[in-house]
């Protein structure tokens, strides 16, 4: 996906305003021209972006940067705490109902510090960021969703369970980074089928045609995304600028960036310190994407469609996910196919992350 790139004209500005005209200076990036470019690597998912060597943050992740500075320093001076503006950057993007059942901590909990609707230049940086809030930022050559890197952050800084009327998800950082993308792909990969093979084969085959469909909703920058999530190490006596900086900077390397594969696998209980997969943790992901998919499409209102007289995967789906008639939920078909495609998806990001792993 393109988007349209504004860089804003006091980019270059040493000082920072910031409320009531004082002034604090932004950090800058030390680059150091590097002419790798990423290669691409085929997986059973699809192509992926491999990382070849240390690459600069970028000019994108500059000017995101540059805002971030703006509003943090703008709500320190309100006296916000780290998580207090952790929450509010999160909000920027996502917020609402579902986000507050997923982080339970920001209901009834304001926005926004007074300064970013007071202040010149923290409303600029805040219409920037509103602006550029589906955008993927390219850092060290890789695309990242770094909003998501911040519900997933806000999640971790306020641990819950995820209560829905029918389902319940034990950790709420899973339900916010990959728990959830891997719940969208399952259900999706039922939707994407349609009715036009039989359910039999939908039920005994991965189909790559509807898996290509399925996973666009977990693409490279959602996957980055997620695994930044708890691969960055917060340290909260620091700002939220320096905790980013510090993972996304060149100079990081082990800890940061360039290890976040490994370091979200074992952090995530994945693998153990030698890197090897950890069979057990495997099987309760599986369970918690079955539980995660349903509420992906009653959260979508996929629920609701009824077509009583089709009898592909798709409409076997409607029919049977969420009927509570006696005698009729979970019929044995169904929930071999719907187990089978659980597997499926959780196999192949599992084996996309110990891929990755190798080559960290």
């Amino acid at each position: 996906m393109s988007h349209q790139h504004e860089t804003p004209a006091h980019q270059s500005t040493a000082q920072l305003a910031v409320d009531g005209g004082k002034t604090a200076s932004a950090p800058t990036f030390q680059l150091k021209a590097s002419a790798a470019q990423p290669v691409q690597a085929k997986s059973s998912r699809g192509p992926i972006q491999r990382q070849t060597a240390v690459q600069p943050p970028g000019q994108e992740f500059q000017d995101f940067m540059y805002h971030l500075h703006v509003l943090e320093q703008a709500a320190i001076n309100d006296g916000w705490g780290f998580n207090q503006r952790l929450m509010a950057f999160r909000k920027i993007y996502y917020d609402g109902m579902a986000w507050d059942i997923i982080i339970p901590a920001g209901e009834n909990v304001a926005d926004r510090p007074p300064s970013w609707q007071n202040n010149p230049n923290a409303q600029a940086s805040l219409a920037w960021m509103r602006q550029n809030q589906n955008k993927e930022i390219q850092i060290n050559g890789v695309p990242v969703d770094i909003h998501h890197v911040f519900a997933g952050l806000d999640a971790r800084q306020n641990p819950s369970n995820v209560d829905a009327v029918f389902a319940n998800l034990s950790r709420n950082v899973e339900a916010a980074t990959y728990v959830g993308d891997l719940g969208s792909v399952v259900g999706e990969y039922f939707v994407e089928a349609g009715d036009d093979i039989s359910f039999a084969q939908f039920a005994n085959h991965y189909n790559q045609s509807i898996g290509r469909r399925a996973w666009t909703n977990f693409g490279e920058a959602d996957i980055n995304s997620d695994v930044d999530a708890y691969a960055i190490n917060l340290n909260t006596s620091l700002t939220l600028h320096q905790n980013l900086y510090n993972y996304y900077n060149v100079a990081s390397q082990g800890q940061g960036y360039t290890k976040r594969f490994t370091n979200f696998a074992r952090r995530t209980g994945l693998i153990d310190g030698a890197n090897k997969l950890i069979q057990a943790r495997v099987d309760e992901l599986r369970n918690s994407v079955f539980i995660a998919c349903q509420m992906y499409l009653a959260g979508e209102g996929y629920r609701n469609y009824r077509n009583d007289n089709a009898e592909g995967p798709h409409a076997m789906w409607f029919q049977h996910s969420f009927d509570t008639t006696p005698g009729n939920s979970w019929i044995p078909s169904f929930r071999y196919a719907f187990n089978n495609v659980v597997r499926w998806v959780v196999d192949l990001f599992v084996e996309d992350i110990m891929n990755r792993i190798k080559n960290e």
